[in-house]
Parts: structure tokens; C-alpha cells; sequence
């Protein structure tokens, strides 16, 4: 895994201190572990998450802090997106007669 990589999910992790639930932090700190073990389909799909879900799910905090980290997680996807271990999304299939 690339160094930036690791180096960036670490640096999210500084910005996750806003939600007093600490639950965007949780998931920071499974991206920074998984990011370690080099578990990239892991890594991937916490950022998504949390770039689908930049705020709280208990107490719906969101302030300027938690829009960043949505926006940042959304970097760290694309840096992650330009190197070779990016897997990407399977297409939804499309049924026969549907529209």
C-alpha cells in the first residue's frame, strides 16, 4: 500500500475529534488499520462509508469538521484510485426487461 495512503488516513484521524460519540473516529481508526495490513477492498469500503456518512448516526453532529472529512475521505479514495491495488465497484446488474 502506498505510504500517502497510510499517511492520510492518519491525518483524518486528527480530524475526527469534533463528534463527542467518537463514532466517526471508530471508523477512522478501521481505515488506518486496515490501510496497515494492506487490506485494500477493507479500506475501500470503510472510506466509502464514510464519505456516504460524514457525520454522527446517534447524535447527527455535523459542523465544518465532518463535511471536511467526507470531502477528505473522498481524497484518500481517489489517491487510492490511482494506484494498482484499486479495486473497483462491481457495475449493478441490469434484469432483462427492466428500465
Amino acid at each position: 500500500m502506498d505510504a500517502t495512503i497510510l499517511k492520510s488516513v492518519k491525518y483524518y484521524i486528527g480530524y475526527t475529534e469534533a463528534c463527542r460519540h467518537q463514532l466517526t473516529r471508530a471508523n477512522a481508526m478501521v481505515a488506518y488499520r486496515t490501510a496497515r495490513m494492506r487490506d485494500t477492498l477493507h479500506l475501500q469500503s470503510t472510506l466509502q462509508s464514510m464519505a456516504a456518512h460524514a457525520r454522527c448516526t446517534i447524535c447527527n453532529h455535523s459542523n465544518a469538521s465532518t463535511g471536511f472529512l467526507g470531502r477528505f475521505a473522498r481524497w484518500i479514495l481517489l489517491i487510492l484510485k490511482n494506484t494498482s491495488e484499486f479495486i473497483p465497484e462491481k457495475p449493478a446488474k441490469i434484469l432483462p426487461g427492466s428500465s
